[in-house]
């Protein structure tokens, strides 16, 4: 091989992603294609959101008919179109609940609990501490 004597040789393989959900201080909220297929999003067309002052944890109802106040989810094709994530513009949201300091991008967060009816999906966020996924803290409310 001459060159490459001594160098051990990586193969890709299959990746795989941990569940990433975050707002950002421009006001966008993400949830990448793990989050994404782990909430079951593809099911809904409409979300609308919430905020507990208390205790920083936001609330978003998703929904497959339209209810006055929601936005209109378009969720982005990845892996020629295999993958969806979802990227939200929610400024006014984030900027009117002061969701992310200023001297902050971004922040994290993990899924605390979710509620399923017929035609929605709750779900609540609260800011990420350390590691995990959705399906390490999910739990029924």
């Amino acid at each position: 091989m001459g060159l490459l004597d001594g160098f051990s040789e990586y193969s890709k393989v299959g990746r795989y992603y941990t569940s990433r959900i975050s707002i950002s201080n421009s006001g966008w909220i993400s949830f990448n294609s793990t989050s994404y297929r782990d909430l079951k999003l593809n099911k809904y067309q409409f979300a609308k959101f919430f905020f507990n002052t208390s205790n920083r944890n936001i609330g978003i109802k998703f929904m497959i008919n339209n209810e006055e106040g929601s936005y209109e989810m378009k969720p982005r094709l990845y892996n020629n179109g295999k993958d969806k994530a979802l990227y939200m513009p929610i400024k006014g949201f984030v900027q009117s609940n002061k969701i992310v300091p200023e001297d902050k991008k971004y922040i994290r967060y993990s899924v605390k609990g979710t509620e399923q009816g017929e035609e929605i999906l709750v779900v609540i966020l609260e800011p990420k501490k350390e590691g995990g996924n959705i399906k390490e803290n999910e739990e029924s409310l």
